[in-house]
This record gives structure tokens, C-alpha cells and sequence, in this order.
């Protein structure tokens, strides 16, 4: 049987997918806008962060959960940054691969 998942391992994923997510919409502004060096620079720090972060929920939890849910959480809010920030039309097929992922997400929480 699954071991449960910590609350704390939820949340350090989550802070950890948004900043991989901040990180990377600093680097595709870098890159698509040849933007300032502080783009980059802000790509990498915030990349940096999210690293530690990560480190932090191995410490806590197990390899196979703690990658799921730093993935999905990440794609997530790649997806409203995307819609948000970049301003960018994301089609139904890319909404309903979230939901996939959220999906395959639950049945591996239920083990």
C-alpha cells in the first residue's frame, strides 16, 4: 500500500512549480523578446529557487511523488502564465491534458 503524502510535500511542490514556472516565462520573454540580460538573469534565479525547493521535498518525501507533483504543478501554472502573462490562446486538447495530469495525479495519491 501508498505511504500518505505529507501536507508539507503538496505545498513545496506547489511553491516549487510556480517558481519553475516564474522562471520560465522569465526565459521565453529572454528569449522570444531579446529582452534585457535581467531576464535571464531572473529565468536562472528563480530556476535556482525552485531547485532548493525541490531538494527540500525529497528530504520529506518519496522520488516517484515528489517529481509528479513538482510536474504537475509546474505545467500547471506554465499554462496560466502562459494565458495570463504572455497572453497566449491555449486550446481545449491543452486544458484537457492538465486535467489528465491532475487525474493520473489522484489515482497515484490513491495507490
Amino acid at each position: 500500500m501508498a505511504k500518505k503524502v505529507p501536507i508539507t510535500i503538496y505545498f513545496l511542490a506547489t511553491l516549487a512549480g510556480f517558481m519553475a514556472a516564474v522562471a520560465d516565462g522569465f526565459l521565453n520573454q529572454w528569449t522570444k523578446a531579446g529582452r534585457a540580460w535581467l531576464d535571464m538573469a531572473g529565468g536562472f534565479v528563480f530556476w535556482n529557487i525552485s531547485l532548493v525547493i525541490f531538494i527540500m521535498m525529497l528530504q520529506r518525501g518519496f522520488l516517484a511523488q515528489s517529481v509528479m507533483l513538482f510536474i504537475v504543478s509546474n505545467c500547471v501554472f506554465a499554462l496560466l502564465l502562459s494565458k495570463f502573462w504572455f497572453v497566449e490562446e491555449l486550446s481545449l486538447v491543452q486544458w484537457s491534458g492538465v486535467g489528465l495530469a491532475v487525474f493520473s495525479l489522484a489515482l497515484m495519491e490513491l495507490g
